[in-house]
């Protein structure tokens, strides 16, 4: 018997249009706007400091592409002991970038609309540590580049005046990664805004199928959500799957039981039928919506979701009972090994296989070059006029914050800034 099953695109992700007002939830692109600092200075969280000589960039940007390629030393030798770790010098592992840290400054005004709501910076990813800070004070980081982490602002919004967004970027230890993995704001930043006490929380569903075919599909639904309104006993959802052409196909209104244990929790909402889905295909890619409305005590609209899903009925490599051919590409974070500043769409592959001198002209990184490759006699240039920016000074190596640089060969040990952002500056060798 086939195995049947319902797929979702774009991994059941929010959609990042902004919401319309009656939905609850207002999710603003936060990509456009910012400075950039090469190299690490003291300051740069506080609201006085003077940005005005940083480069204006837009995000997704990666700063390591704008650094010039480094030569091996004429003394080193290859580290064959570990084949997984690509290690054929210091740093063939990252695409012979020197590591080193960046800043970030973005300033805006708070919309009086804001107040009373719950407002959050979404980070998709920094590469590969980072550190936000708003308005002088760390509201938030992460030690890992390939997830993202929100932000809660709230309580430290301006609305008199402006509002500074400081982001440190550091890009780690040569061994941390066997490929180029760029730096900095490599990924999308959204400013969310909700209900303070009634809302969905980060990427919170789960959605499986138990079986589809071609009279029916079902669809289950899990979510997870934050409940701060003590008297609120009985939360009120209303699941709704619609087609490509907006009509409705399933809805449903479900009464939960709250769980006054804890206020975040995970809840099974749902599971809907879809009579005679249109399943996806190659030459018809159908998709269906599907919405979650998270309703107030007073009947309004507290928060809305939605995610985009594709039907289709797979079994080994049939689909939809028809043998399809097809073609894969192993391609880390969905973008070029020239950059890792990621397309909010998908690149063709075609398009991903073009050399790195090709593929500059439509890249999304802020560079307008494309690196320059070693020679035969392995000379090594900069790899765009934005390089000489890179000097020696503005690099560091690992985690600001610890004695790892001193203990990697580096002059100066960690020495923190007097301002109280607690960043360090440290010189290479």
């Amino acid at each position: 018997m086939k195995h049947k099953l319902l797929s979702a695109l774009l991994a059941f992700t929010l959609t990042t249009p902004v919401f319309a007002a009656d939905s609850g939830r207002t999710v603003e692109n936060f990509n456009f706007g910012w400075k950039f600092h090469a190299g690490d200075t003291c300051g740069a969280p506080d609201r006085s400091f003077n940005d005005s000589r940083w480069t204006p960039v837009s995000l997704p940007h990666d700063f390591q592409i704008s650094q010039p390629w480094v030569a091996p030393a004429a003394d080193e030798k290859a580290d064959m002991t570990n084949s997984a770790a690509n290690t054929r010098s210091r740093l063939s592992a990252r695409a012979f970038k020197e590591m080193g840290a960046g800043w970030y400054r973005k300033t805006f005004r708070a919309d009086p609309s804001w107040k009373g709501r719950r407002v959050l910076l979404d980070f998709e990813g920094i590469m590969l540590t980072g550190d936000v800070y708003f308005n002088g004070s760390r509201v938030g980081g992460t030690d890992y580049g390939y997830l993202g982490f929100e932000a809660d602002i709230t309580p430290l919004i301006d609305f008199d005046g402006d509002n500074i967004v400081a982001v440190r970027a550091d890009t780690g230890k040569p061994e941390n990664s066997r490929w180029y993995t760029g730096g900095g704001l490599y990924r999308n930043v959204n400013l969310i805004v909700t209900d303070p006490r009634l809302h969905f929380t980060r990427h919170p569903l789960r959605i499986t199928t138990p079986d589809v075919s071609d009279s029916s599909a079902s669809v289950v639904i899990d979510a997870e959500l934050t409940n701060a309104i003590k008297d609120y006993k009985e939360i009120r959802l209303l699941a709704e799957i619609t087609d490509a052409d907006g009509q409705t196909v399933s809805s449903r209104t479900s009464t939960l039981p709250f769980n006054r244990r804890q206020r975040t929790n995970e809840y099974r909402v749902d599971s809907l039928r879809i009579a005679s889905p249109r399943l996806w295909d190659c030459d018809s890619p159908h998709l269906y919506t599907l919405s979650l409305t998270l309703f107030a005590p007073d009947g309004k609209v507290a928060d809305r979701i939605s995610a985009r899903l594709s039907a289709y009925a797979s079994s080994s490599f049939l689909l939809n009972s028809a043998s399809v051919s097809t073609a894969k590409n192993c391609s880390s974070k969905a973008s070029p090994t020239t950059t890792r500043s990621v397309p909010s769409e998908p690149q063709p592959t075609r398009q991903r296989s073009r050399n790195a001198s090709e593929y500059s002209k439509t890249s999304v990184s802020t560079t307008s070059a494309a690196p320059t490759t070693p020679t035969a006699n392995s000379s090594w240039t900069s790899a765009t006029a934005t390089a000489s920016s890179w000097s020696t000074n503005s690099m560091t190596n690992g985690r600001a914050r610890t004695p790892e640089a001193a203990r990697n060969g580096w002059n100066n040990g960690p020495s923190t800034c007097q301002n109280g952002s607690d960043v360090t500056a440290t010189t290479p060798r």
